[in-house]
Parts: structure tokens; C-alpha cells; sequence
């Protein structure tokens, strides 16, 4: 068994051999195979793939105010910490709890949170405490 030296390694390296085998490989294809390649969207003029667009994220942030409606009597604090995955902030906690008491959004409403047939100005803060935090937060 012969041992190579990394010089040697060096010298033995075929830049033009490396390059036509990825010329060969035809990893485009293999790419596309990998993937379902949605051609008809491809296929599209640029403004309806930006309509397209334009829906699905609408539809994701509907889906968004939906999902916070559903903790009507939650704080933002704890709704944050439960879409991000961190440790629940007591102290925040506890002000946004008091300032949601005191000036509740539409409290004849199921959700003192969002009402979805209202628009909401996206940088609108919901509460006027240091632990507030703004809706385009969740969005």
C-alpha cells in the first residue's frame, strides 16, 4: 500500500478531468428529479406569479389571525413565547395581562385580540405597556 504525500495529491488533481465530470453529472436534472418542478407556475406571466404570491400570503397571515383569535384571553407575551418556542416572561406576563384588562379591544367580541373583519393598521401597538408588542410582531 502506498502512502501519499499531500503534495503529491496536489499533483495528481485533473482540474479539466474535475470539470468534465460535472459537465457529465447533469446535476440540473438531477435537481429537477429530486424536486417537483412546477412548470405551469414557471410558464406564467411575472404579474399573475406575484398575484399567486400576493394570495398565499394573504391566506397565511388570515391563517395567523386566526390562530391568535383562538387564545382570546391569552396576553401577547404568552402568545409570543408560544409561537417562538421560549420560556414564558412572568413579568411581561403580568403587564400585558393588566393592560389588556384595562383597555380590552372589543370586548363584546369573542377575541379582545383582533377582530378579522376590522382592519388593523399592521404597526398598530395593542397595548401602551413596556411589554407591549405589535401586531406586525405575528405577522
Amino acid at each position: 500500500m502506498e502512502i501519499m504525500q499531500n503534495w503529491e495529491i496536489i499533483d495528481d488533481y485533473d482540474i479539466e478531468k474535475e470539470n468534465e465530470k460535472v459537465k457529465n453529472s447533469d446535476i440540473l436534472s438531477d435537481l429537477l428529479g429530486d424536486y417537483e418542478f412546477d412548470n405551469s407556475f414557471m410558464r406564467k406571466d411575472i404579474n399573475q406569479q406575484l398575484e399567486e404570491i400576493n394570495i398565499l400570503i394573504k391566506e397565511v397571515n388570515q391563517e395567523k389571525v386566526e390562530l391568535l383569535n383562538s387564545f382570546p384571553s391569552c396576553s401577547l407575551a404568552i402568545i409570543k413565547s408560544l409561537t417562538k418556542g421560549d420560556e414564558i416572561d412572568e413579568e411581561n406576563m403580568e403587564i400585558d395581562q393588566m393592560s389588556l384588562s384595562s383597555s380590552e379591544i372589543n370586548s363584546s367580541n369573542d377575541s379582545p385580540l383582533f377582530e378579522t373583519r376590522v382592519n388593523i393598521d399592521l404597526h398598530q401597538s395593542l397595548t401602551d405597556s413596556p411589554g407591549s408588542m405589535n401586531i406586525s410582531d405575528f405577522l
